[in-house]
């Protein structure tokens, strides 16, 4: 069920953000990097730990 949420998330960031972030690869890039991180318990083998965020009241 996150699909959506990070959809939304990807665009929210492309209006955000512009041409900064236009290629996919940027876009997931830039994900990972406002993502919160190590706060999922238990999150398995290979997980990469990461919190969908959107930035808002950082820095």
């Amino acid at each position: 069920m996150s699909t959506p949420h990070i959809s939304g998330l990807a665009l929210y960031l492309k209006g955000l953000e512009g041409s900064v972030v236009d290629a996919s690869a940027a876009i997931g890039a830039r994900i990972k990097e406002l993502a919160t991180r190590g706060i999922v318990a238990d999150p398995g083998v290979g997980s990469p730990n990461l919190v969908a965020y959107n930035g808002n009241g950082r820095r």
